[in-house]
């Protein structure tokens, strides 16, 4: 139909550390933010047998991008740059942190 359809992909990002709290309190739902870190795809047989996959990023480091919570003007968010600590291991959260898994 010469149509163009916009399409979103949705990552999961996981930041651990002062990293994550800095995000966790500075970002909210539509908030935008630049990141740089560890691409991995998740794979998994659901119950139904259906074949499953996930990508995540684990965040290295980040910056706020667009505007700031409220309208006020453009620029980096509070916290303006991050990443200064360490994102924590590979494959999963820091020891004593550990994640369920949903299936």
């Amino acid at each position: 139909t010469g149509q163009k359809v916009e399409e979103v992909s949705y990552i999961d990002l996981v930041a651990w550390g002062k990293t994550g709290e800095t995000i966790a309190e500075y970002m909210k739902k539509g908030s935008q933010i630049m990141v740089e870190g560890r691409l991995k795809q998740d794979r998994w047989e659901a119950q139904d047998g259906k074949k499953m996959s996930k990508v995540r990023v684990t965040v290295e480091s980040f910056t706020f991008v667009g505007a700031r919570p409220g309208g006020e003007g453009g620029g980096p968010g509070p916290a303006g740059k991050g990443g200064a600590a360490p994102a924590g291991p590979e494959d999963g959260p820091p020891p004593g942190q550990e994640e369920d898994i949903p299936f």
